[in-house]
């Protein structure tokens, strides 16, 4: 059955159950009924008959159920026929079938018809015992790495086991004769070759093999032994020698000459004891053992005595080292339990795991893994997709545990390793096997071979064959399945924990334990983990950088050397014999791992080896004995029984499954932590600017604090309307002409921009405004890979000089936005880079069609080439970051002699020097300005420009700003492989590119412009040595080539980190640098070249060392490790805001400030340049999907007291995007770390002032006062950004003027808002605030008095009229005259608008990368950074000074309530905050109860909201169009990546009836005259030849049928007549049709009942689920509604979903009744509001927790109309249909009576349990109701009235009257009709359901399967096999009355949701 097993899983894929869902798809046989086939078995009786429901409810496509599903099924037969008997009585006529399983439906397909296999048969054995489609996991060849260990069993059964399996080893050995033997002489073997002192030097494999055996040298017999390993296969060897040894035996019994028979004996036997001794482990592999067994029986013909005595010693050798592998009782001597000192640290849990391990060990032994899954699999099962004992089949292990069980989890784990324990237990463990079968005692071990049987062993191991501790610990840390359990935290506890355990082991001596832990820990998987680093303390990262990354890396570079290269050897630690004894030191010998190459070896090369093994080992045992050590050791610690046997089976485990490669385990890696850049590049070049589809609409929020934004609202606003206008598709498809400039776009070919695509999949987004509908290669041809010719163009760019500078692409945009800056003549630096940007006064030059350069103009002070203010900056083309790094190291681009640099001499000529930058360039323009700087392109500077400026210009940049850009920006539009690959080409490429500059310069011959390849970077070039200019050239690029270099691995190592191809190729290229360098010396040594050029191979050899040393030095330590926020106590206690109208009132409010926004700096500092880039990239990928920007979700009100006053954070806060899968994940969580960190600190700043604000426990008068410290607070912010100067101001303004110059309503404001103000503002715009209104309107009038405004505020609709307005020289504090740090907010916005405003690619040209954009952000990131408030501290005299770390650790702890108060220190309950404004407007005059205040943002965002609620449907509706307009005009392809060129179906068909019949069944022509042609057979295969159904395409299968099982019985059927594997499918239809299928075994036709009867579960309850079965299909998804509404859905469904008594809402409703309304006058009779009670209902129904304090349904008439509804609802009346005559009955019998009583009493025991329950809490209410109806005034009379219609079906409104006496009774008699009852248990198979009803997967996507059978209307039927679909049932919720027939007619205006399904 093992094998059956296997091959089922290859041939069917793995079915799984999740709650009701179940799913399958495997192969099965189906009976194929007809007339010839179906024959009744002499005897049977009636055949196959079976009794058919009542009704038939199964809906068939085309004809009936009887003559169409009796194609497929056998109908019924004769009367009496049951079901089980009759099927099984019959002859099968099988036919193989593909069968999905899938939402309660069973698809059936028709095979392809190319696979010719009619069906299969489970009792047939494969065709051979090597088929391809069986995933043997042992192999008994000689090769075979994988093979089954003998377990250790007693003498008795260890003799027969063993000899058993030894036996069949030897017979599968034995069956292999080699009588291929080249030479069966006795003499020297003719291959043999010898030295001059005649010793063996080299022979063929068999010569060395002849010559042991027949040499008279007994050394070299000893040493040729230990050399087979290396030389061959040993397998081999001992079949040579064995035959060898034959022949002797031949020759002696036939009386010839020949060797001693007896010597060739002992000789034998000297073999065998070498390999006994030197080879003990390779008895482990089958087949070696089975051949050194007949090897020793080969001697048994002449020396039996010998043969016997090396059988019993191999077999004893055997048994030994079986024993060794398997945990007994005998290795520990002290039971787990018996341990208290130990039990006693642990926790109850770790304590009963280990103890469950314990008690589960048997008497002898531990059993090890059978049946190996394939590695897919095992990869798998690390993955998380398998549980329990894991889809392999393991073992079981001793009382019950497998392998899989014994694995101990993470948290356990943390607990063992808690102390030294677990470290101590390891030690234990490998002092075992070192102890017995170590290196030093199996040299073998060391040999690279074919034989796995080395991973038994857990001394050995390396980077690609891991310890076992390396596999848990990669299990722990990146194993998917833990992945939703630990956060990055937890996993840095683990990795904390890890590191500890691994110092522990070194302490203890284990080296090889820590060796281990140091291989797994330090491999780039787990190094790459940076945030995961961040939790790890400071000093165990150190320890793991400089002790343990530099083990690994010696390990790596010693694995390299070749062993006789090697001269020393690390086999222990430098504290043996000091902190531990020499007796417990376990060295690492992997150090001497031997490999020799295949097709390399000879015998002299492996004699060296070996015998430098043992030297190696020898003298290590040498040093050993002669180690001295301290007498004071204490006593060893003791094995423990359970962890021991733990770790028994974490070693069987690692080598039982395949080996993971270093691949797999970086692959999860990247999936617990993706790469954090590079993402967006797929979406660079195919992108259209949100700008120009419209979609950025939602990020134009309502103004609440005037601020400065690149363009202006107004503007954006009027584009917009532009892109709208145009309707339809063409709004996506085409360019709105208004938005661009005039003329043609060109795109990269020459092409007009709106070309027609050549791909119906091309993404019809556009570049920068242009449509362009081009494929990706077409866009890679012009904008990425491009090496055009450079000729100087008269053509280009077009004669539009004013377009060619925009920078949105939009005119009305951009000339506002310049107009607005263009008013000040600021000089900060942040308005440089806005000038820079807005192309304010530049001047571009192009370069061919190639480059576009900048500069500007001198009127605005500006300096383009450097953003960023530094000092020493280069403004030459010599100006590289090198220059500042090699203290005394010469330049590498200025002269030797300190003038003018050699390459600026190239370019003399040219009279004027101008700073420019890289506007937009192609990508290899980019790279080749990145090393040759921007002055060798000069020449070719369009003829207009040069015209312009006069002559060539002499262009400077400065590369120190450009480099740094470049790489912190390069991922959005290049790869890092593909930028590693152009650095290479121009490093190797270097001479070439020389000798281009160089003619291009040389006066004395001419030059065409127009054909020039420059630079040209062919890799082979010759410069003629005296050419010292060239020379010099060469050396320039390649310095800068090797500086990128550095500054990329210096700065930006991620990229290598998470990309392990691109690590191995620089590795190539450091080898290339040094290659070259050897090359320049060379030369220099030869005097071939100039010794002036000495100081520049000086600097590339410091260069290449630097580059080659750092790159080592981060691959083997954690880096770019985040820092993390510090941790800052709780704050349990708030302190108020200072209020007063003091000068020490205002001095503390400036000091409260300047303490948060001391926090705020620290945060701020926190996040680092890469962090921020970071955020851009995850911001550009939300901007990717047409309508990203729109995936949020405004906060849920009722009225517009609640709306939220939406900025860019509470936008983030709730802004998703979706997978592929449509899951949605939060975008601010894929922001970093320290971002997160600030969004938090906001809101606890708001939340402490919005408390401050609404504090019920303070009178009216104090929360003025407050509300004038917080309005303090924004002026004291606004007063302080001031100091910014980021727009000069004039002082002589007044205070209203300045005030409104603040508040510009032209849409750009001059300020630059703080993170504190835009906290605050928040704070009092949230609803929580407004609600205060007339407070704040006097806090207001009390801000004009204090600071003399010039008239009273009027309105308050804005917040304009509350702020003061404070000047910087009003400010007291000291700290106060300093910038606050910049709001996060506002950054982000900026970046929002590069990313929606800027295109990606050249407005000018779209084949060109618009660098402008990236060095706008790189400059605003690093601007802004500089802005943060600077950390100063106090000295002891009161002044100040910087770095103040000890100052913000006191204010944090000062203001914890702030930083990290206690999450419900500032919870009001709206109740109360409702009572508390209702108290403070009592104050107040009447009138003044509808004032309301900041009306007017409150208006704006519902504006706003209609605003991006219109345009999202517009986008929608546009993105549907353009899709239908390409699908129409170039034809639909049925896959996703055709062309648009393919043909279309239709196009197909018409072809193939060209030809009509005539080749219609005609086999192909060339196999007609080949004569080959066979075509396929229907053959009976066995299991084992089924193909893997994953590999068949589901378009080649063809439906068959569908049948919905919510109609039908799934029966398994007994086996008879050599069938088995049976079971059937009984439609419940008039003819009581059946299908019979046979599994591929029967476990496999049982895992196909459960998971058909759990199916047939799940289609019934979607049926339930589902209105009517005219709008619904059996595979249509339902509602996601579906899955969680409670009304209208009958009670058992409810309960079972929520694993309940009775539905959660009745309990919510009635509980909320019953805590406050009781005493309510008219409950239950008085209505609440409709729409209230219909959003309650709605609220329920959306399976959200539902907040009974929202004041939608406050009034408590809202909640019991809400519970009056579901029971009007419920499709079933709660008494039943059935029951309810019983209970009429009663209530006609009489009012109150015992009968009446008994009777009730037993039809309520009638009732079903959902029904009973919730009739039991129902009665019980309405009698506590009752009780109080001296205040509610609702008798029991009065309650049986209202719920008496709830309670009567539709049809029997003339009961009433009986009704409202049952339930008058039943209320006041409960307590006798239930007593003491509980609640009754309702139960069906709740274990299977779970709670989990959302995971019905009603709402999936149909998958391929059901894509196939919408297609099949294409295909014509197959004339053999009807095509017949099995609907199932018309839905039974046909059955059941609707929401309208439920109640009687007058409350039928209640039902308007009921079908709402």
């Amino acid at each position: 059955m093992e094998r059956r097993t296997q091959a089922l899983r290859g041939g069917s894929a793995a079915g799984g159950s999740d709650g009701l869902n179940a799913a399958k798809d495997g192969w099965v046989n189906r009976h194929a009924s007809s007339a010839s086939a179906t024959t009744a078995v002499a005897g049977s009786g009636s055949g196959a008959g079976i009794s058919s429901s009542a009704s038939s409810n199964t809906l068939v496509p085309s004809g009936s159920i009887s003559s169409n599903l009796t194609a497929l099924a056998s109908g019924p037969g004769g009367s009496g026929g049951t079901n089980g008997a009759a099927v099984t009585s019959q002859v099968y006529s099988w036919r193989l079938t593909r069968a999905v399983l899938k939402n309660g439906t069973l698809l059936l397909y028709k095979p392809p018809t190319d696979l010719g296999i009619k069906s299969f048969d489970p009792s047939l054995e494969p065709a051979h015992p090597l088929s391809p489609n069986l995933s043997s996991p042992t192999s008994a060849t000689s090769g075979g790495g994988g093979h089954k260990r003998v377990g250790s069993v007693s003498t008795a059964t260890a003799a027969s086991s063993s000899s058993a399996s030894v036996s069949a080893a030897a017979a599968a050995a034995g069956s292999r004769s080699f009588h291929s033997l080249s030479y069966r002489g006795f003499d020297v073997h003719p291959d043999l070759l010898f030295d001059s002192q005649g010793k063996i030097v080299n022979g063929s494999f068999e010569a060395i093999c002849h010559s042991i055996l027949f040499t008279g040298d007994e050394d070299f017999a000893t040493t040729a032994v230990l050399t087979i390993p290396l030389m061959g296969d040993v397998v081999r060897a001992l079949e040579m020698m064995k035959e060898y040894v034959l022949s002797v035996a031949r020759q002696a019994h036939s009386g010839g000459g020949g060797p001693n028979a007896q010597a060739i004996a002992v000789r034998v036997k000297l073999v065998i004891d070498t390999m006994l001794t030197n080879f003990k482990g390779m008895l482990l592999n089958n087949s070696i053992h089975a051949s050194l067994q007949q090897l020793a029986d080969s001697v048994s013909s002449y020396n039996d005595q010998i043969s016997t005595a090396l059988k019993l010693s191999i077999y004893q050798k055997h048994q030994r080292m079986n024993k060794m592998l398997t945990y007994t009782r005998e290795d520990t001597e002290v039971l787990w339990s018996m341990q208290q000192k130990v039990t006693d640290s642990m926790s109850e849990r770790l304590h009963a795991f280990l103890g469950r391990i314990d008690s589960s060990i048997g008497s002898d032994s531990i059993s090890s893994i059978a049946n190996l899954p394939p590695r897919q699999q095992v990869a798998h099962n690390l993955s998380g997709s398998g549980s329990g004992g894991g889809s392999g089949g393991t073992g079981g292990v001793g009382g019950g545990l497998s392998a899989q069980q014994l694995n101990i989890p993470p948290d356990l784990f943390i607990e063992l390793t808690s102390t030294d324990f677990l470290a101590n237990q390891i030690s234990c463990f490998h002092l075992k096997f070192y102890k017995q079968w170590s290196p030093a005692i199996d040299i073998s071990l060391l040999f690279k071979t074919n034989y796995s049987y080395h991973r038994y062993n857990p001394l050995v191991f390396d980077a690609n064959n891991l310890h076992f501790l390396g596999v848990l610990l990669i299990d722990h840390l990146l194993s998917p399945k833990y992945s939703k359990l630990f956060d990055n935290s937890y996993r840095g506890r683990l990795l904390t924990h890890w590191i500890n355990l691994g110092n522990s082991l070194k302490v203890c001596g284990d080296l090889v334990g820590w060796v281990a832990i140091v291989t797994a820990i330090c491999s780039p998987a787990i190094l790459r983990l940076r945030e995961c680093w961040a939790y790890v303390p400071i000093e165990l990262r150190e320890n793991v950088g400089k002790d343990w990354g530099h083990e690994l890396f010696e390990l790596d570079r010693r694995a390299k050397m070749d062993l006789m290269s090697k001269r020393t050897f690390r086999v222990a630690t430098e504290d043996i014999g000091v902190t531990y004894p020499k007796e417990r030191s376990i060295s690492f010998f992997a150090d001497l791992t031997v490999k020799i190459d295949e097709g390399a070896t000879s015998y002299k090369m492996c004699e060296d080896r070996v015998n430098r093994v043992r030297t190696v080992i020898n003298s290590w045992k040498y040093f050993f004995d002669r180690i001295p050590q301290n007498d004071t050791f204490g006593l060893p610690p003791q094995p423990n029984a359970a962890v021991q046997k733990l770790l028994h089976s974490l070693l069987v485990t690692n080598y039982e499954t395949p080996q993971l490669t270093q691949e797999e385990i970086f692959k999860l890696s990247l999936s617990v932590d993706p790469p954090k850049f590079g993402n967006y590049l797929k979406y660079h070049y195919s992108q259209q600017s949100p700008l120009m589809t419209g979609s950025f609409l939602p990020l134009i929020f309502t103004d609440t604090n005037a601020t400065y934004k690149l363009f202006t609202k107004s503007s954006l606003i009027s584009a917009l309307s532009g892109v709208a206008g145009t309707g339809g598709a063409s709004a996506l498809s085409s360019s709105n002409k208004r938005l661009v400039r005039s003329g043609t776009t060109r795109s990269s070919d020459g092409t007009n921009a709106s070309t027609i695509p050549t791909s119906a999949s091309s993404n019809f987004y556009t570049h920068g405004g242009h449509s362009t509908l081009s494929t990706s290669s077409t866009l890679l041809s012009g904008g990425r890979n491009a090496s055009t010719n450079l000729h100087r163009s008269n053509s280009f760019p077009p004669s539009n000089t004013k377009s060619s500078a925009m920078t949105t692409g939009v005119q009305d945009i951009d000339y506002f936005s310049r107009e607005f800056v263009a008013k000040y003549a600021s000089q900060h630096i942040l308005m440089k880079n806005i000038r820079d940007v807005l192309n304010m006064g530049a001047k571009l030059y192009h370069i061919n069609e190639d480059i576009v350069l900048k500069s500007l103009s001198e009127e605005y002070n500006s300096r383009p080439s450097s953003m960023i203010e530094a000092p020493s900056k280069h403004l030459s083309m010599s100006s590289r970051r090198v220059s500042t790094q090699f203290g005394s190291t010469v330049s590498p681009r200025t002269s030797v002699n300190g003038g003018t640099p050699d390459f600026s001499k190239v370019f003399e000529s040219f009279a004027v020097s101008i700073d420019v930058v890289v506007k937009s360039a192609n990508l290899e323009r980019l790279v080749d300005i990145l090393v040759l700087g921007v002055n060798g392109f000069a020449s070719f500077v369009n003829q207009q420009d040069v015209d312009r400026q006069g002559n060539l210009p002499d262009f400077r940049i400065d590369m120190n700003v450009h480099t740094l850009t470049f790489f912190a920006t390069f991922r959005s539009f290049c790869s890092p492989l593909e930028l590693l690959t152009s650095l290479r080409k121009r490093f190797v490429g270097a001479r070439s590119a020389a000798m281009s500059i160089d003619e291009l310069t040389d006066k004395e011959r001419e030059v065409a412009f127009d054909d020039v390849q420059f630079p040209n970077w062919d890799p082979v070039c010759e410069i003629p040595l005296d050419n010292n200019r060239a020379w010099g050239i060469v050396a320039q690029i390649q310095i800068g080539v090797l500086e990128a270099c550095h500054l990329w691995v210096s700065q930006y190592f991620s990229d290598f980190a998470d990309n392990v191809s691109l690590k191995e190729q620089f590795l190539e290229l450091t080898e290339i640098f040094g290659t070259d360098i050897a090359s320049w010396k060379g030369l220099q040594a030869s005097s071939q070249i100039n010794e002036d050029y000495s100081g520049y191979l000086e600097t590339m050899e410091v260069l290449q060392k630097k580059v080659r040393n750092l790159f080592y030095k981060k691959s083997y330590r954690p880096n770019d490790v985040c820092p993390l926020i510090p941790q800052n106590p709780v704050g349990m206690r708030y302190e108020n805001l200072p209020v007063g109208n003091t000068n020490v009132t205002f001095m503390k409010l400036e000091k409260f400030i300047d303490d948060i926004n001391l926090v705020v700096s620290e945060y701020l500092g926190m996040v680092s340049v890469k962090e921020w880039m970071e955020l851009f990239e995850t911001l550009e990928l939300q901007s990717a999907e047409i309508n990203g920007f729109f995936h949020y979700s405004p906060p849920p009100y009722s009225s517009e007291d609640d709306f939220v006053i939406q900025d860019i954070f509470t936008y983030l806060e709730s802004l998703y995007r979706e997978n592929a899968n449509g899951e949605r994940a939060k975008t601010l969580d894929f922001f970093p770390p320290s971002i997160q960190e600030l969004f938090r600190l906001r809101h606890n700043i708001i939340s402490y002032l919005t408390y401050q604000i609404g504090d019920p426990l303070i009178h009216k008068d104090d929360r003025i006062q407050r509300m004038i410290s917080i309005l303090r607070m924004i002026g004291i912010s606004k007063a302080r950004m001031t100091f910014l100067d980021l727009f000069p101001k004039d002082e002589t303004t007044d205070s209203d003027q300045l005030w409104m110059s603040q508040a510009d309503n032209s849409g750009i404001s001059t300020s630059v808002p703080s993170f504190i103000e835009s906290c605050v503002i928040a704070s009092v715009l949230r609803p929580e605030s407004r609600l205060f209104a007339n407070s704040w309107m006097q806090a207001s009038r009390e801000i004009c008095k204090l600071y003399h405004r010039s008239s009273n505020p009027t309105s308050f609709a804005s917040l304009e009229m509350f702020v003061p307005v404070i000047r910087g020289e009003n400010l007291v504090f000291s700290g106060s005259k300093q910038p606050l740090s910049p709001c996060v907010g506002w950054t982000i916005e900026r970046m929002f608008e590069i990313v929606c405003y800027v295109p990606n690619m050249s407005v000018e040209n779209s084949s060109l990368i618009n660098f402008d954009k990236r060095r706008f952000i790189y400059n605003l990131i690093t601007n802004v950074s500089e802005m943060k408030g600077e950390i100063e501290d106090d000295n002891e005299d009161g002044s100040r000074v910087s770095n103040g770390s000890h100052r913000i650790q006191t204010v944090a702890r000062r203001i914890a309530y702030i930083v990290n108060p206690d999450k419900t220190l500032y919870y009001t309950d709206k109740r109360t905050l409702k009572e508390s404004v209702a108290r403070d407007t009592k104050e107040y005059p009447r009138s003044y109860s509808k004032n309301k205040v900041f009306t007017s943002y409150v208006t704006l965002e519902a504006e706003k909201l209609k605003r991006d609620v219109r345009q999202r449907e517009l986008i929608e509706r546009q993105y549907r169009d353009v899709k239908k307009s390409l699908k129409s005009r170039y034809g639909s392809s049925s896959s996703s990546s055709g062309t648009i060129g393919s043909q279309t179906l239709s196009d197909k068909k018409s072809q193939r009836s060209r030809f009509g019949g005539l080749f219609k069944a005609v086999r192909p022509i060339s196999m007609a005259f080949s004569g080959t042609f066979i075509p396929p057979s229907d053959r009976i295969v066995s299991v084992y030849e089924l193909p893997d159904i994953s590999t068949i395409s589901d378009s080649k299968c063809k439906l068959l049928a569908s049948i919905n099982l919510a109609n039908c019985d799934i029966i398994a059927v007994p086996n008879q007549h050599g069938n088995y594997g049976l079971f059937k499918v009984v439609v419940q239809d008039n003819n009581g049709s059946e299908l019979v299928f046979q599994g591929l075994s029967d476990e496999d036709a049982a895992e196909w009942v459960r998971l058909a009867t759990t199916g047939k579960r799940y289609a019934t309850l979607r049926g339930q689920l589902q209105p009517s079965s005219s709008s619904s299909s059996p595979n249509a998804p339902a509602s996601p509604v579906a899955f969680t509404r409670v009304f209208g859905v009958p009670i058992a469904v409810v309960c079972e979903r929520e694993a309940r008594d009775i539905p959660m809402v009745v309990d919510v409703l009635l509980n909320e009744i019953e805590s406050r309304g009781l005493d309510e006058v008219g409950l239950y009779r008085v209505s609440g509001s409709l729409a209230s009670v219909h959003a309650l209902k709605a609220a329920f129904d959306s399976g959200q927790e539902v907040d009974m304090e929202d004041d939608r349904w406050f009034d408590i008439n809202t909640v019991a109309g809400c519970f009056k509804l579901y029971l009007r609802e419920l499709r079933e009346p709660l008494l039943t249909t059935e029951l309810f005559p019983e209970f009429v009955q009663c209530g006609s019998s009489g009012a109150g009576t015992e009968d009446m009583l008994k009777q009730l009493r037993v039809s309520i025991r009638k009732l079903p349990a959902p029904n009973y329950n919730l009739l039991r809490r129902l009665l019980r209410h309405l009698g506590q109701v009752a009780e109080h109806e001296a205040n509610n005034k609702m008798k029991t009379p009065n309650l049986a009235i209202v719920f008496s219609m709830s309670f009567l079906p539709a049809s029997a409104v003339d009961q009433m009257k009986a009704m409202q006496n049952v339930l008058n009774t039943m209320i006041i008699h409960h307590e006798r009709l239930f007593g003491d009852d509980q609640p009754v248990e309702y139960s069906t198979e709740a274990a299977e359901i779970t709670a989990n009803t959302a995971d019905l997967s009603l709402g999936e996507t149909t998958n391929s399967h059901d894509q196939n059978h919408n297609t099949a209307s294409d295909n014509q039927p197959d004339s053999s096999e009807p095509s017949t679909t099995h609907s199932g049932t018309e839905n039974t919720d046909s059955q059941l009355p609707t929401g309208n027939q439920a109640g009687s007619k007058h409350d039928r205006d209640s039902f308007t949701e009921v079908s709402a399904y």
